[in-house]
């Protein structure tokens, strides 16, 4: 209800069908595969459940006049089905991307702030070489996720965000760090550093982070809590 960005990324379009009730399911949960029909939704059944759902979770925050509207980024998953087949992998990412953008221009036309990111093109045409793969020739690598991130960092996160999430990072790395002399003098200064940039972040950041779990490992090391 007080979320103002809306992120919805779909990766397929096969679904199965429970024959007795006719509902929709996205696996068939151990039950009986002949109880069920594996098809592809259309366009139009889509569309019509993805812009309700969004319309219906914007509302929320409409209610609350003081509020700034709810912004929509729709996504298309790169990682391809192969269980499904190839050709039918590539029908279903075909018929989701005709239905993502069908979507977007129907919220848009309903005042709802909607963009479209494209993960799934960056990754077929910009990153085309296998080298951007994990080991299963189908998830995305590490520098692959990277560099998809990158460009939505870019376009879609101001730069004084990017700079509280570069400061979490590293207060994160920090707190995995394994010292060689828990009670050196320099370890002892790096944990203080570590809570004291903990206290700056929170100090001025308008939004509410966690750190309860970076905080504990950092005091736990200190010699004076020991």
């Amino acid at each position: 209800q007080e979320a103002d960005h809306i992120v919805v990324t779909l990766g397929t379009a096969w679904v199965y069908e429970h024959k007795a009730s006719g509902d929709v399911v996205a696996s068939c949960h151990k039950l009986p595969h002949t109880s069920f029909t594996r098809r592809l939704l259309s366009v139009e059944e889509i569309v019509t459940n993805l812009v309700s759902a969004v319309l219906e979770a914007c509302a929320w925050r409409s209610r609350d006049l003081s509020q700034d509207p709810t912004q929509v980024l729709l996504t298309l998953s790169p990682i391809r089905h192969w269980r499904d087949g190839a050709q039918e992998s590539a029908l279903s990412k075909a018929t989701l991307l005709v239905a993502l953008h069908q979507a977007m221009e129907q919220l848009r036309a309903a005042g709802v702030t909607a963009a479209y990111f494209p993960s799934y093109e960056i990754m077929m045409d910009d990153l085309r070489d296998y080298r951007f793969y994990a080991e299963d020739m189908l998830h995305p690598s590490n520098v692959a996720q990277e560099y998809i991130w990158s460009k939505l960092s870019k376009a879609w996160i101001s730069s004084s965000a990017l700079s509280v999430i570069d400061q979490v990072e590293r207060i994160q790395r920090a707190a995995k760090h394994r010292p060689l002399a828990i009670d050196s003098q320099t370890h002892q200064l790096f944990l203080q550093q570590q809570l004291r940039r903990i206290d700056a972040i929170e100090a001025s950041s308008t939004t509410v982070l966690d750190f309860n779990f970076e905080r504990t490992q950092f005091m736990q090391q200190l010699s004076k809590n020991r």
